[in-house]
């Protein structure tokens, strides 16, 4: 993208010295000088550690570099790259930047807060078009941003979660306008089988324990056989026909029941979360075509906090939510 960005804020580097941070597409952005400005390291080092962060295809370039007209010293203006929140945040984790560290605290709280209140603003113009699943969806992440105090791999998922949801939020209202086509759901190829699922959980329980991770509960089942009855819901059948028909339907349902009906004693999201990428991965939907994770880490972190803390109500919207996010 090329332009000037919509939103500048001030971040305060140290007493005597602050940076424009421009703020856009529910992210924000620093150029290479001011990552290096940032995170007190040679301007080489921060170099050499975003071509490896593309190189490694931990990030793919395009979604995460914005190209913006910026007025240098001379008065000049000129075309300069600038690197969203998950390039800062990598380079600053590489680095191991203690500035690095409080500039992602401060950026989580800065676009919670711009996304939470742009949300607030736009309200009632949501509610007049009759859409109100995005501020269902809002709410409960607002409700569990509220909740606890969130680690760094936690906020970093719920804003990614709170992004990529309203960005499938508006292809849909762009798709019900006739102004784009959304392909077809995934046909699944592989299905999971009991053996097969509690095989993995125990594996993980066993590299949980060797590493001193876990309690010595987890991957234990309870004694009701809730773990076969989840694996045998996700491929019920109706006149022949799976109740359940795509591999997003199925996915979504087997990452919320693991985690919501607690079939295991101890580490239940964790297991929801293992069984849900390994399921993905079976049926050809855990990496797109351009080579990218269909849904990474630290949003499958953020979804399995989500399901833990909400209502059972809330349980379609909960679904419609990843299933959303998978699309």
């Amino acid at each position: 993208m090329t332009a000037q960005p919509k939103s500048i804020v001030i971040y305060e580097i140290s007493k005597n010295k602050a940076i424009s941070v421009p703020l856009e597409h529910e992210s924000v952005w620093l150029s290479l000088d001011q990552m290096t400005e940032l995170l007190n390291r040679d301007k080489s080092v921060v170099s050499r550690h975003i071509k490896n962060i593309f190189a490694e295809k931990e990030l793919v370039r395009k979604s995460v570099v914005a190209n913006y007209a910026t007025t240098a010293p001379d008065g000049k203006t000129y075309k300069v790259d600038y690197f969203n929140l998950d390039v800062i945040i990598s380079v600053g984790y590489r680095v191991k930047s203690l500035r690095g560290t409080q500039f992602r605290i401060w950026a989580t709280k800065t676009l919670r807060d711009y996304i939470l209140k742009g949300y607030a603003i736009n309200k009632n113009r949501l509610i007049d078009t009759g859409i109100d699943e995005l501020g269902r969806a809002v709410a409960l992440i607002k409700q569990t941003l509220d909740s606890k105090v969130l680690t760094t791999v936690e906020s970093r998922g719920i804003l990614r979660v709170i992004t990529d949801y309203a960005h499938s939020w508006v292809m849909m209202h762009k798709y019900d306008e006739g102004e784009i086509k959304i392909s077809g759901k995934t046909k699944p190829k592989y299905a999971l089988t009991y053996d097969e699922a509690i095989g993995f959980v125990h594996e993980l329980s066993t590299t949980l324990h060797a590493q001193d991770a876990a309690t010595k509960f987890v991957g234990m089942e309870r004694d009701d056989h809730g773990l076969d009855r989840i694996i045998g819901s996700i491929n019920q059948t109706y006149g022949g026909k799976d109740v359940y028909k795509t591999v997003e339907e199925k996915a979504s349902h087997l990452l919320y029941f693991v985690i919501k009906d607690h079939p295991l004693i101890d580490g239940n999201k964790r297991s929801g979360s293992l069984l849900f990428i390994h399921y993905l991965a079976m049926n050809g939907l855990l990496f797109r075509q351009t080579g990218e994770r269909t849904i990474n880490d630290n949003t499958i972190v953020a979804l399995a906090l989500l399901i833990s803390q909400s209502h059972p109500k809330d349980k379609e919207i909960m679904i419609h939510l990843i299933t959303n996010l998978l699309g």
